[in-house]
C-alpha cells in the first residue's frame, strides 16, 4: 500500500466531477453541439480541455450523452450508477 501512495504523487490530478461538467459546457458552446449526432465533435473537444488532467473517460461520456440529451443539470458527483445497486432476484446477494 506505502507503494501505491508513494506511485500516485507522481500521477497527474484527476478531473473533478465539477471540472469535467464545465468542460464539457465550454465544448458544447464552442462547438455548437445540440444533438447525440455530434457526441464525437463535444468528446474530442473536452477531451482537449482536459488535457493533462486524467480525466475519466466515462464520466466525461456521461455528461455529454447527459447534456446532448437535455437531462439533469446536477455534477457527476451525484449521480449513482445503477448497476451498483442491481441484485440478483433469486439469490438475494449484491450483483
Amino acid at each position: 500500500m506505502a507503494e501505491i501512495a508513494v506511485l500516485e504523487t507522481y500521477l497527474p490530478q484527476a478531473a473533478s466531477p465539477e471540472e469535467i461538467e464545465q468542460a464539457v459546457a465550454a465544448a458544447m458552446a464552442e462547438t455548437g453541439a445540440t444533438s447525440m449526432k455530434e457526441m464525437g465533435a463535444v468528446m474530442k473537444a473536452v477531451m482537449a480541455h482536459l488535457a493533462g488532467k486524467n480525466p475519466d473517460g466515462r464520466a466525461v461520456s456521461e455528461s455529454v450523452k447527459r447534456k446532448l440529451a437535455g437531462g439533469p443539470k446536477t455534477p457527476l458527483s451525484t449521480h449513482i450508477s445503477v448497476t451498483a445497486r442491481m441484485t440478483l432476484p433469486s439469490f438475494g446477494f449484491l450483483w
